[in-house]
């Protein structure tokens, strides 16, 4: 093959990385999905701030936000706010969360 591809070939290359990727991810949580249950690892459970969670959710998501051209505004609470989790499962639940609004979301 000579030069570059065609941009439909590249669009399907892409696509099939996207997938292969959330391919890895969903078969990664369901791993550990199992070891929590069989008891093989546990979660490493600590006070984690809200705040800073939400704050790294927002850094990671925002040039998806911005490319879709929404615009997302976060109000944290003056006072913290903690919990009792895993740190790292938070803050990928929060990215999950702020990533699907920046796709779905309607502009006004």
């Amino acid at each position: 093959m000579t030069g570059p591809p065609a941009p439909e070939l590249q669009w399907a290359r892409e696509v099939i990385d996207r997938q292969v990727q959330q391919m890895t991810r969903l078969v990664d949580d369901l791993l550990n999905v199992s070891r929590i249950t069989r008891g093989k690892i546990e979660l490493r459970r600590e006070r984690v701030e809200l705040a800073a969670v939400v704050k790294s959710a927002v850094e990671v998501s925002r040039s998806l936000i911005e490319k879709w051209g929404h615009e997302l505004t976060v109000m944290i609470p003056p006072s913290p706010l903690c919990y009792s989790n895993s740190s790292k499962m938070g803050l990928q639940l929060s990215c999950g969360v702020c990533a699907k609004a920046g796709t779905s979301a309607s502009t006004p």
